[in-house]
């Protein structure tokens, strides 16, 4: 997975969640896309730190969340482009 996330195309990526946006927003509302930007963002965050063993499922677990993507440097640039 490590490996996925460091071939990842961050302008492909922004392209596609971009199309499924407008896609929401012209069959649902604004709200709704909105709410599937934020919910994506929160899910590929979680899935990268869990993928990188940067954070875990355990409330226990102090270890911050990487939500900058300091190792993925293809990824960096998605929360600023998400809410741009």
């Amino acid at each position: 997975p490590k490996e996925l996330f460091a071939t990842a195309d961050g302008e492909v990526i922004v392209n596609l969640l971009a199309h499924k946006i407008f896609r929401a927003v012209r069959d649902e509302s604004l709200v709704e896309g909105r709410l599937l930007l934020s919910d994506w963002l929160v899910i590929l965050t979680s899935h990268y730190n869990h993928a990188t063993g940067g954070a875990r499922f355990d409330p226990d677990d102090t270890t911050p969340v990487d939500g900058a993507f300091t190792a993925c440097v293809p990824l960096q640039a998605m929360p600023r482009l998400g809410f741009a």
